[in-house]
């Protein structure tokens, strides 16, 4: 296991963690083929391990985010919010273990790190901009539609991890629910 920023062992132990948050160092080298003495000398200590994790996972969704032209969202009336989200969406539930990882770790903490304060802050920005142009709800807060939208992956993420919702259609159910709502067309 290499020590490189996108080290794809960090990533499956997240995954371990996500659904065995009290796995024993031991435990967690095997969910990677690895001992756990080589774990160990990586990692001396569980919190080492844990810290590495949500280093990794963080830097990941800072980089969906920074793919992203959220100042360009909803400038174009022509561009629905289906279109404008889909991008942003699919890369956040690729991201699945690792996002629900750092929503997890965060509940412990104080505040909420600056990195996905600031991240929130624009996202919320660009629903505004959404309200402002008619393409979202102004009846509804951006900071209502930045959760809901959130809380939406991390439903489709679990979904397509216990084998209940295809891959394929996670994206395009996030969005047509979060974008359209639950119930049928008016006919």
């Amino acid at each position: 296991m290499a020590d490189a920023p996108d080290d794809p062992s960090l990533a499956d132990l997240a995954a371990h963690l996500v659904h065995h948050p009290s796995a024993t160092m031991q435990e967690l080298a095997v969910a990677v083929g690895s001992s756990r003495s080589t774990l160990h000398r990586r990692f001396p200590r569980r919190d080492d391990l844990v810290d590495a994790i949500a280093s990794q996972a963080l830097s990941a969704l800072e980089r969906v985010w920074a793919d992203q032209d959220s100042n360009g969202w909803f400038t174009d009336p022509s561009a629905d919010a289906a279109t404008t989200l889909r991008g942003y969406v699919t890369e956040l539930i690729e991201l699945g273990p690792q996002l629900l990882f750092i929503v997890r770790a965060s509940l412990f903490l104080p505040e909420t790190p600056p990195e996905i304060a600031a991240m929130d802050a624009e996202l919320e920005d660009a629903l505004r901009r959404g309200q402002r142009t008619g393409a979202l709800d102004p009846a509804l807060s951006a900071v209502w539609l930045a959760a809901s939208l959130h809380a939406l992956v991390f439903t489709a993420w679990e979904q397509v991890a216990a084998g209940r919702l295809a891959p394929r259609d996670a994206t395009r159910s996030v969005i047509t629910t979060w974008a359209k709502g639950v119930t049928t067309p008016a006919r």
